[in-house]
């Protein structure tokens, strides 16, 4: 409590964080918070801790932040996929601590394969894709580009973000069922043939959509 009796109060205008995405290793997230302050008497600090502290920062403007308050920048910037939270922390001298929890949401890079299988080959084998394709994402770049026509079978229900046919290739796609091959979350051409190439559906019982 001040000499005049009035209580040191830190707000903060939102009452909530959004919660925040980006690709681990690759890409950052931010949120910016507004604080101000109350019969404040000292500078107000902000401190992240919690179990993934490391994945998050902040940045106050102004450095350090005055008792007149100003703004907070929390980044976001995963070093592995998964979801990430911590807490971010407002103290004063004489005020109540003020908290807001922190949560982000971190996706795998992407991954570009290309199809080294033989002819009927099955798309869901790991070894006819280089890299061996261990764990479909649904944003891995998958690309035919070898100059041969083949066949590649049991295509699944899947997501993929991009997939190229390039280099006079010519593929024929069958699926063991109705299934649905999404592409959609990839940056640039989702869907591409070069000049020469063909990308082909076959299968009248179990037609493969795209």
């Amino acid at each position: 409590v001040t000499a005049s009796g009035a209580t040191p109060t830190i707000t903060v205008t939102e009452f909530t964080i959004p919660a925040m995405s980006a690709v681990a290793n690759s890409t950052t997230d931010s949120e910016t918070i507004n604080i101000g302050g109350t019969n404040l008497t000292g500078n107000i600090t902000v401190t992240i801790d919690g179990t993934n502290a490391a994945m998050f920062s902040v940045v106050t403007n102004p450095s350090p932040l005055t008792s007149a308050g100003g703004t907070a920048t929390i980044t976001y910037t995963p070093t592995a996929a998964g979801t990430h939270t911590a807490t971010l922390r407002l103290n004063s001298t004489g005020a109540t601590e003020v908290t807001r929890e922190l949560n982000g949401t971190a996706t795998s890079p992407a991954v570009t394969y290309t199809w080294q299988g033989a002819d009927n080959g099955d798309w869901t084998t790991g070894t006819n894709w280089n890299p061996t394709r261990t764990t479909p994402a649904a944003n891995d770049i998958l690309q035919f580009n070898d100059g041969t026509t083949k066949t590649v079978t049991n295509v699944p229900s899947q997501t993929i973000a991009q997939l190229s046919v390039s280099n006079s290739t010519k593929i024929t796609l069958q699926a063991g069922a109705a299934n649905i091959l999404s592409i959609a979350v990839g940056a640039g051409d989702d869907l591409s043939f070069a000049a020469g190439s063909e990308l082909n559906i076959s299968g009248a019982t179990n037609a493969l959509t795209i």
